[in-house]
């Protein structure tokens, strides 16, 4: 048996080993890696917490139901810890530095979010020369409040560093501190860089990713950081996107495209009058998942006592109309918006946001919003929804927008069923509209993009006109079409409302209205059907010039509607005349991914859209696109 005598020494010797094994500097080193360890996680904390405006709820959400993506967002900032401690030579300072740039970064998120409904993106610093302006609004009291905090931090850590170091004399020779600091930096920058690529990497509208157990959102910031957290969500904005270089793309080819469509112009603008000569308003509508869908009755027939689209049908037997070739389906809003307003392709940017991953990086993006602001026009783009939706926020600026109205500057905002659909109606969009229009004798360009008939439709009955649907479907998926019908004979009749105003009004008006895409339901048609949407040309007043419009992809818009007002074109519109001659329809769905024949044309067209979108922007120092 043993002794109680051994079992103390036992224990007195072990005491012992302990002593000699935690010296100083092992003690010191153990201290270091749990302070990181623990400061990271409640930096995370501290983290969600502001970013979910001060709620912990969403903080134990992200713990319990998305484990990996808690646990990586802390391993990123103990990455950063540990990047700084190599630069500053202690793991407390570097805690306390880490923790204030946090304070101060989510504190400017905290009043994004409050005072434009939108996340902190890498592009918003982008803006720091408006940041007295900035202040001005959220108030000089509380960033100096947050500065404040943000220094004693600091100055919090400098002591406790100083205190372990009194208390842990632990002793480094010079050499041995140069060696390690430099370790970690390295190790630190390698992490961050390569721990983060697979996030900064991710190419499509949504993404599941097996590593983090959860889905990357490219076309809703708002709900990509609800997912992923602020850090995750921060970090998949700061990739790069670009278009593969084409052959041949320099500065001299872009001039030589651009000196040849100039030529153009010249000649052909002598028969064209100037559009800020004319008293004449434009108005686009893209309205969410609008299509006629009598036009597919072979596949998803329904029986109604009601005809589906009667102003519609009307108004394309008076005026200029045909189909949008639509490079989207059941989604996608931004890419037909982008190639509407731009005249560029998405074509070139497959598994691409042009909204998210490149104009908004461009704060001098050409538009046809900047197009007509240069001949006079006030622009407005308008959005009954939230602003971060596809980075309208910053997009609209940087297409050259005046202003841009969200939800929150709409006074009309009456749903269809407001106990069912929580989107505005076209109804009240459009009385917002017309408010816009009277709100001034200037010249305007409004572009609006409605919400009435986004998803998702119920499975439940809400059917008050007696739509109903008799496709070969699952019940539930008829009953959600029957409810789509319905939101779409509200979007005619708002339709019908918005034009009789328009007749009313007193001043010259042009619109054109077309829909974005399908709804998913959909889904079985072929995709010559599946891809197309009506578009209309509607003036209140007579107009000398005829157009063709029959089938077309959303690029070819503006240059059409120039051709109806017989007003001059940039160079830019004279390329697209070329290019709808030879490729009317220019989408990846029409050419079943396949690339189209090869022409002049095109290889001009590509190295412009290259130029612009992934390139160096030499066009945009010529008048190609004025």
């Amino acid at each position: 048996m043993i002794k109680m005598s051994q079992i103390k020494g036992r224990i007195k010797q072990l005491k012992v080993n302990i002593k000699q094994f935690f010296t100083p500097t092992r003690t010191l080193v153990a201290i270091s890696v749990a302070f990181a360890v623990v400061i990271s996680i409640l930096i995370l904390i501290f983290i969600e917490y502001r970013h979910n405006l001060n709620s912990f709820g969403p903080v134990w959400d992200m713990l319990l139901e998305r484990p990996r993506v808690f646990f990586y967002s802390a391993l990123i900032i103990f990455a950063i810890i540990v990047f700084f401690a190599g630069i500053f030579g202690n793991v407390f300072v570097a805690g306390g530095v880490t923790a204030s740039i946090f304070i101060l970064l989510m504190y400017t998120n905290y009043n994004k979010i409050i005072y434009r409904d939108a996340p902190l993106l890498p592009e918003d610093f982008g803006m720091v020369t408006e940041s007295g302006s900035l202040i001005g609004m959220v108030g000089i009291l509380s960033l100096i409040i947050n500065i404040i905090a943000a220094a004693a931090i600091v100055f919090s850590s400098i002591l406790l560093h100083r205190f372990i170091n009194r208390k842990l004399p632990a002793k480094f020779s010079k050499k041995s501190r140069i060696i390690t600091r430099v370790c970690l930096v390295a190790v630190a920058a390698t992490f961050l860089i390569a721990g983060t690529h697979f996030i900064r990497n991710t190419k499509g509208n949504r993404v599941w990713n097996d590593f983090l157990r959860s889905e990357f959102v490219a076309w809703n910031q708002t709900e990509n950081y609800r997912r992923n957290g602020f850090l995750i969500g921060f970090i998949y904005n700061l990739q790069s996107r670009r278009m593969e270089e084409p052959a041949n793309y320099s500065r001299e080819s872009i001039e030589q495209i651009s000196k040849k469509y100039q030529t153009v112009a010249d000649r052909e603008n002598k028969d064209r009058i100037d559009l800020a000569d004319e008293d004449i308003n434009i108005i686009f509508v893209m309205n969410e998942s609008f299509f006629d869908a009598t036009k597919v009755t072979e596949f998803y027939p329904f029986e109604s006592d009601h005809e589906l689209l009667p102003n519609l049908h009307r108004l394309q037997s008076q005026n200029p109309h045909g189909n949008i070739f639509t490079s989207e389906f059941a989604g996608g809003t931004a890419n037909v918006e982008f190639e509407a307003l731009t005249g560029f392709s998405n074509f070139f940017t497959s598994g691409i946001i042009p909204y998210t991953h490149m104009v908004s990086r461009n704060n001098n993006f050409p538009s046809f919003a900047r197009f007509l602001g240069e001949r006079g026009y006030r622009t407005v783009g308008m959005h009954p929804y939230g602003a971060s939706m596809y980075k309208r926020d910053i997009v609209y600026q940087n297409f050259g927008f005046d202003a841009f109205i969200d939800q929150t500057g709409f006074t009309y905002q009456d749903s269809i069923r407001p106990d069912d659909r929580e989107y505005i109606s076209d109804y009240s969009a459009y009385r917002q509209l017309l408010y816009q229009l009277n709100s001034t004798d200037d010249n305007q360009f409004i572009f609006m993009v409605t919400m009435q008939n986004h998803l998702p439709f119920h499975d439940t009955p809400a059917n008050a006109r007696g739509f109903n649907s008799t496709a070969n479907v699952e019940p539930h998926i008829n009953q959600q079409i029957n409810n789509y019908l319905e939101s779409l004979h509200e979007s005619d009749l708002a339709l019908g409302f918005l034009v009789d105003e328009l007749n009313n009004l007193g001043k010259k008006v042009v619109l054109v209205f077309w829909g974005d895409h399908l709804p998913y339901q959909y889904d079985n048609l072929p995709y010559e059907l599946r891809q197309s949407t009506p578009i209309l040309f509607y003036a209140n007043f007579d107009l000398e010039n005829q157009i063709e419009v029959n089938t077309i992809t959303p690029n070819y818009i503006t240059t059409l509607l120039l051709d109806l007002l017989g007003v001059e074109k940039s160079p830019f519109h004279f390329m697209l005349d070329d290019m709808k001659k030879k490729y009317p329809i220019f989408a990846h769905f029409y050419f079943q991914d396949q690339y189209p024949a090869p022409s002049i044309v095109l290889t001009e067209y590509e190295l412009i859209n290259f130029d612009v979108l992934s390139g160096r922007r030499f066009a945009q120092s010529t008048r190609f696109f004025k």
